[in-house]
């Protein structure tokens, strides 16, 4: 392997590189404020079946001596359902707007592994 440092245009800038482990890390806890603010407003509009209220077992048994454990785990399979679905449109959104950030910057059309670009010839006129 050769170094990527030494040649600038596969030098790629350590920012780049950690971009995508803050969203992975990031947007799921993202999701779940998010769930935690908009889930009584949207339970007016939405209505919640009695199975997903309340505590499961298991996280009643994992959490039992936290204080105020109750009020934090409540409703939890509503909080984790709109945490899949902030989480996934977060993810979408970070994702657009990485790339749009990234070509703007002017990051580069492809890596030195990616395939090059198809060479296309001119049309012969008649």
């Amino acid at each position: 392997m050769s170094d990527t440092s030494s040649n600038p245009r596969t030098y790629i800038h350590p920012v780049w590189r950690g971009i995508g482990c803050l969203m992975l890390a990031f947007t799921p806890v993202m999701g779940w404020a998010l769930a935690d603010l908009t889930m009584e407003p949207l339970s007016q509009y939405f209505p919640v079946p009695p199975e997903m209220r309340g505590i499961p077992p298991f996280v009643w048994k994992a959490v039992q001596g936290i204080p105020n454990a109750a009020t934090i785990f409540s409703d939890f399979y509503v909080r984790l359902s709109y945490t899949f679905l902030y989480s996934f449109v977060l993810f979408g959104v970070f994702t657009v707007l990485y790339s749009v950030i990234y070509r703007a910057s002017g990051g580069g059309r492809g890596s030195p592994l990616d395939a090059p670009m198809p060479k296309q010839r001119p049309r012969r006129r008649r």
